[in-house]
């Protein structure tokens, strides 16, 4: 059976990068996906902070890239989504769409949820029991959640690399107030992120598409 490796990124994997990239690899773990941590723990172990996180990125892609240089395909989801957007497709990853889908994430209890990081009442959008999964997709707090992870993206206008961020995900924008959400707590971390590595993805795409006979669009 075919899987991937979902990791949460706290301030402690964070500071052991390499560690845990070899973990993977000495593993044969080779579909990877990491996340940062959402909550603040009130602990250095597991608190993430944005600067913290960046360097985590910046020093995953080192692993990474050299690895590819010498043949060893890993699949890093992030990283893959930012060559396949390079070269002009869509995302893969909800995250980097600009805007939230609606999931359908089940809970025990039968109740319907948008994504499986708001499985809150305020979000709950019926259950399998009385709704159907048709009915759920377009109720109200559906609308709500999509058009509510819309807004909030006033700050990007400009920005060289919103066509690969496209503003992040609503859970980095947390809190909601007013219907809008707050700044992406991560922005200055995911530039700094492809500044830094910009010339080497687009050195992938270009191979990566050549091969294929397409040009790279970005």
């Amino acid at each position: 059976m075919e899987f991937n490796i979902l990791s949460v990124v706290t301030g402690l994997t964070a500071r052991h990068t390499e560690r845990v990239y070899n973990f993977f690899k000495r593993h044969d773990f080779d579909y990877i996906q990491f996340i940062p941590c959402i909550d603040n723990f009130g602990s250095e172990e597991r608190t993430l902070a944005p600067e913290l996180y960046g360097q985590f990125l910046r020093r995953l892609f080192d692993l990474w890239y050299n690895d590819w240089r010498r043949g060893r395909r890993i699949s890093v989801r992030y990283f893959d989504n930012l060559l396949s957007m390079m070269a002009g497709y869509p995302p893969e990853q909800c995250s980097l769409s600009g805007v939230c889908g609606i999931s359908l994430v089940v809970e025990a209890d039968g109740g319907v949820y948008p994504c499986d990081f708001y499985t809150l009442d305020e979000w709950r959008l019926g259950s399998v029991y009385a709704d159907s999964y048709e009915d759920m997709r377009v109720s109200p707090a559906a609308k709500v959640f999509v058009e509510a992870s819309a807004r909030g993206r006033e700050n990007c206008a400009g920005c060289r690399w919103f066509r690969l961020c496209r503003g992040g995900c609503q859970r980095d924008r947390e809190p909601l107030t007013g219907g809008d959400h707050a700044a992406y707590r991560f922005c200055e971390a995911t530039k700094d992120f492809l500044n830094y590595t910009a010339p080497r993805l687009w050195e992938m795409c270009a191979y990566l598409l050549r091969m294929g006979g397409v040009e790279c669009s970005y």
